[in-house]
C-alpha cells in the first residue's frame, strides 16, 4: 500500500475554505496553497519507476532537491539529518513495508521521510500541524513580526537633550549672590547685573567674622601674655590678610515692572 501516496492526495482534497494561501519557495520552485504544493509532490511520486525495474526508485537530480528543502520543514528534520545524506529515492521503506520517501545515507543505511508531515507545517490544515512539536530547520513565518518589532525598539532614535534656557529675571525681586571674589569692584558687578534688569541698588554684605580655631580656644590666658606684643601684632596681620581673602556676599534690588 501506497501510505504517503494516500497521505498526500488526502492534504489535496482538504483544501477548503479553511485552507491557508501564502507564497513559499522550495528549490526556486513558487507556491501559493497547500494544493500547489500537495499536486506538485503527488506528481514526482507518479513519475518514479519501481523497485522492480532496477532503479530501485531514485530521483532526478532536481527532484532531490526538491524533497531535500521540502524536509527541511519536517517537524523531526533535526533528528533524520544526523548523518550525511547522499539522495532520496521513493519505494518501499522496510521499516514499515509500504512507499514512502526515503533518505539515503552515504553509508548506505536509510530513513523514512512523511512529505505529508512537511506539507502540514508549511500548510496547518484544520488544526493540522499546530499540535506538531515543530523542530524542523526553518523559522516558522509567525516569528518574523516578533523580529521586526524587536528591530523596530533597538532603532528608536534616543531622545534629544532638553535645550538650556537660561532663568529670566523677573523685575521687583531681591537677589543675593554670595561667593564673589574679595576684589570685586562695586560698579564692576552693577554693571553686569544690568543685564538681566534695571538695579535700583546694591550693596556689600558684611561677612561675619570666622569662628575661633580650637586650637587658640585651648591656650590660657597666661600663655597669651607671655607670648608678647610682637606676636599679637603678627597675628592681627595674618587676620587682615584672611579677611581680605575671604569670598564676599552682595544683595541687589531690581526695579519693579512698570
Amino acid at each position: 500500500e501506497d501510505a504517503t501516496a494516500k497521505a498526500v492526495d488526502e492534504a489535496a482534497d482538504a483544501e477548503g475554505s479553511e485552507s491557508i494561501n501564502k507564497k513559499i519557495y522550495l528549490a526556486g520552485r513558487l507556491f501559493n496553497n497547500r494544493a500547489e504544493l500537495a499536486a506538485h509532490v503527488k506528481k514526482i511520486q507518479d513519475s518514479v519507476a519501481t523497485d522492480e525495474d532496477g532503479t530501485k526508485g531514485e530521483l532526478s537530480n532536481e527532484d532531490n532537491l526538491f524533497i531535500f528543502h521540502l524536509l527541511l520543514h519536517h517537524p523531526k528534520a533535526v533528528e533524520k539529518m544526523v548523518k550525511p545524506i547522499s539522495h532520496f529515492r521513493y519505494g518501499i521503506y522496510d521499516k514499515f513495508k509500504n512507499k514512502c520517501f526515503i533518505s539515503v545515507g552515504a553509508d548506505g543505511s536509510q530513513e523514512g521521510v512523511s512529505a505529508a508531515k512537511s506539507i502540514n507545517v508549511i500548510y496547518p490544515q484544520d488544526g493540522a500541524g499546530k499540535s506538531e512539536s515543530s523542530t524542523g530547520l526553518v523559522a516558522e513565518p509567525k516569528d518574523k513580526p516578533q523580529k521586526e518589532k524587536k528591530r523596530a525598539r533597538e532603532e528608536e532614535k534616543p531622545h534629544e537633550p532638553r535645550a538650556f534656557e537660561p532663568q529670566v529675571m523677573i523685575p521687583g525681586c531681591v537677589m543675593d549672590i554670595n561667593g564673589l571674589p574679595s576684589n570685586t569692584q562695586y560698579w564692576r558687578l552693577k554693571e553686569l547685573l544690568a543685564g538681566f534688569g534695571k538695579v535700583r541698588f546694591l550693596q556689600f554684605l558684611k561677612q561675619d567674622a570666622p569662628a575661633e580655631p580650637a586650637k587658640k580656644k585651648a591656650k590660657t590666658q597666661k600663655a597669651e601674655a607671655e607670648e608678647g606684643a610682637e606676636e599679637e601684632e603678627q597675628e592681627g596681620d595674618e587676620e587682615e590678610e584672611e579677611e581680605e581673602e575671604r569670598p564676599m556676599s552682595a544683595r541687589a534690588r531690581f526695579a519693579d515692572p512698570e
